[in-house]
């Protein structure tokens, strides 16, 4: 279910959790701003440390496992470095565990490198006790029980305002996106739409793009759980999409109407009712313009 690919926004997903997990008396984040990064966002009293990591995208399992490994002798290193401080915060207990929390942990390769790391640490370091480990979790496996209570808490009453795109804006957009506004017009084309037409709809749909985008950053910043589980559901259709058209299915308006119907279905049930028929309806035109600047459909 957690597949956030913001490190801004897994984090703060993840003290979020984590306040449900351990407690507000047990659980204290680490600002970062003054004095610089220690190597660790959050730690509880009583000695457990964690680090936070979402990549970018979906990389395949070795690079993936390259950067995770690279995260964590970063963060490792500082947590050495910073020992005098970090021991401090919990004194006169000491850390007992250190954890890499991150959506996607698929490689033992971790594993071993974690195992390295934590001996050198346990071999160095006063701070931990003897029986130290570094570990790493999933968020699915860490927090399993923690997204079901935010999920029922959070997210029930989410607003999302809709932003107005004005013709100034739209068409400054048509000049910095030329190709995937020239990309949009060609399809519809080949789709049998008239001139007029193409001329018409590709417009219309770079202003569903546009607001599109913004009403995903909306629910991003608003709710990253949900956001995960929303752009989990259109990756999935995503596939499914381009299957059909890979198939050289008409790329008509009618179609793209009744593939915008069954997405807006879908990610009303998706999210649980949690985002009311408007703002699901400009998530779902704003994915369909995506995937026509894009290539999922085309034929």
């Amino acid at each position: 279910m957690i597949d956030v690919y913001d490190g801004n926004a897994w984090q703060k997903l993840a003290e979020i959790l984590f306040q449900l997990k351990y407690g507000s008396e047990r659980f204290q984040k680490i600002p970062d701003e003054h004095q610089g990064d220690w190597g660790l966002e959050a730690y509880t009293i009583d000695g457990l440390a964690f680090q936070c990591y979402a990549p970018e995208k979906e990389y395949p399992v070795e690079e993936l496992y390259l950067k995770q490994r690279n995260k964590i002798s970063t963060d490792i290193r500082k947590f050495k470095d910073n020992h005098q401080p970090l021991g401090g915060l919990i004194h006169p207990a000491k850390y007992s565990k250190w954890f890499l929390i991150t959506p996607r942990h698929d490689s033992k390769k971790l594993n071993q490198h974690a195992a390295r790391k934590t001996e050198e640490i346990r071999a160095s370091c006063s701070h931990v006790t003897t029986d130290f480990r570094i570990m790493i979790h999933s968020g699915d496996d860490f927090f399993f029980e923690e997204i079901g209570r935010y999920i029922n808490q959070g997210v029930s009453s989410l607003k999302i305002e809709i932003p107005e795109v004005s013709d100034l804006e739209l068409n400054a957009h048509l000049i910095d996106q030329s190709v995937g506004y020239g990309t949009i017009q060609a399809k519809l084309g080949r789709g049998g739409v008239t001139a007029d037409g193409v001329a018409y709809l590709s417009k219309e749909y770079i202003r569903d793009y546009i607001v599109g985008q913004s009403v995903r950053d909306k629910i991003l910043k608003s709710s990253p759980e949900l956001f995960s589980s929303m752009d989990e559901k259109i990756r999935s259709i995503e596939r499914d999409i381009l299957k059909k058209y890979q198939l050289s299915r008409a790329l008509t308006p009618e179609q793209l109407n009744l593939d915008l119907e069954k997405l807006k279905t879908d990610l009303i049930e998706k999210s649980g009712r949690s985002l009311d028929s408007t703002t699901v309806d400009y998530l779902a035109r704003g994915t369909i313009a995506d995937w026509l600047i894009r290539c999922p459909m085309d034929f």
